[in-house]
């Protein structure tokens, strides 16, 4: 019985997969498309599937004001003919540079509300605020949570491990799959794939670039839980861990040891990485080859490069 709900056809999939010097394979989820490059794309094409299934008019999501996710929607959205709202979270001084994914989606139109830290951690209480407010003004909102990341969103990266066993077709399965993880969708998603497909010894590795292992084992067990309430399904977490210590000060700012690798790696195999997610994440990969938890002469390791080519421009005095 097919389970997988309908979706829009908004990227450029499959993905290709690069082959590094190092013996690591790098899934290129950079290259899913320009203005909606990265992996929140995947997710997107589920759930805004269902905000038009919906008769909605506008989207409403959060995240940071440097955010891939929002980036992404409200470019998506504008492509379906929807409006979009976007609670970011920004201090004074960041809400001034105009930059990066900020500045797409400006330039797309999307309706933008800074809020401050405090209000963050209610971001799901002021979406809800939000959408009775624009209820009452006639629209049809359709909320989107941080990330993409809940149970009709894991099916983008479930979709994701089906795309990499045929590309992996003849060939023998990888059995370390790597990804940073910020709101927890990617994984989940990725565990949902090994659970329908049946798939053996392949653990997927999260990298948090913000919070810690616990508070992201947690939060997959919740997401897993409800896509088995929803779509009656058995799918468990056995599969993935996480890995903490590679966050440096925090979520989004720049880590010495995650900016020298995202150097290398741009001069080794021209492929570029940010310094909020993917560049923490390689980061976390090649220390576990040093210390020799993984080994790409034993182990088949693939690396998720998850997008964020706008975040770089921003920050781009830092790179130099």
């Amino acid at each position: 019985m097919n389970l997988k709900p309908e979706k829009l056809s908004l990227a450029t999939f499959p993905t290709p997969i690069h082959h590094c010097s190092n013996g690591v394979d790098i899934k290129l989820d950079s290259m899913s498309g320009c203005e909606m490059s990265g992996n929140k794309i995947r997710k997107l094409e589920f759930l805004l599937q269902d905000a038009l299934n919906k008769k909605s008019t506008i989207i409403l999501t959060t995240g940071g004001s440097g955010s891939n996710h929002c980036r992404a929607t409200a470019v998506a959205a504008k492509r379906l003919g929807l409006k979009s709202l976007l609670l970011l979270r920004s201090t004074e001084s960041e809400s001034k540079k105009i930059d990066g994914n900020l500045f797409i989606s400006t330039l797309v139109g999307a309706k933008i509300e800074f809020i401050t830290r405090k209000e963050y951690q209610i971001r799901n209480e002021l979406l809800a605020k939000r959408a009775k407010e624009l209820e009452q003004e006639g629209e049809v909102p359709y909320i989107i949570p941080e990330g993409g990341s809940n149970a009709l969103g894991s099916w983008g990266y479930s979709s994701c491990f089906e795309e990499i066993l045929k590309q992996r077709e003849n060939l023998q399965m990888y059995n370390k799959i790597i990804v940073p993880t910020g709101s927890v969708g990617t994984v989940a998603g990725l565990v949902v794939g090994v659970n329908l497909s049946g798939t053996k010894n392949c653990e997927i590795i999260g990298v948090p670039v913000c919070d810690n292992s616990e508070y992201f084992s947690k939060r997959l067990e919740n997401v897993i839980q409800d896509f088995n309430q929803l779509y009656g399904t058995e799918v468990n977490t056995k599969c993935a861990r996480f890995v903490d210590g590679y966050i440096g000060e925090g979520y989004s700012v720049p880590y010495q040891p995650a900016m020298e690798q995202i150097k290398i790696l741009a001069q080794t195999e021209g492929i570029i990485l940010d310094h909020c997610y993917t560049g923490k994440a390689w980061n976390a990969l090649v220390s576990l080859i040093e210390k020799g938890e993984l080994d790409p002469q034993s182990d088949k390791i693939l690396f998720i490069h998850t997008g964020g080519i706008f975040s770089v421009f921003p920050y781009k005095d830092l790179y130099l």
